[in-house]
């Protein structure tokens, strides 16, 4: 998928369901060019990217 079609995508899911959207992001697939232009153009979008594949979060202090 093109950055054309990716960007399609989201508009045109946030056209149907008129909403702020939620984006997660899981690194393990190719990403289209520029991800951050595209966030910062629609204020209605927000992205959560997962850790890189490979890698482990930061263990939790035990409580």
């Amino acid at each position: 998928m093109g950055e054309r079609d990716f960007t399609a995508l989201i508009d045109g899911v946030h056209q149907l369901v008129k909403v702020p959207a939620v984006l997660v992001w899981d690194r393990l697939t190719t990403t289209p060019p520029a991800p951050w232009e595209l966030v910062a153009e629609r204020e209605w979008l927000t992205v959560f990217l997962l850790p890189a594949r490979g890698r482990r979060p930061p263990a939790s202090p035990a409580g």
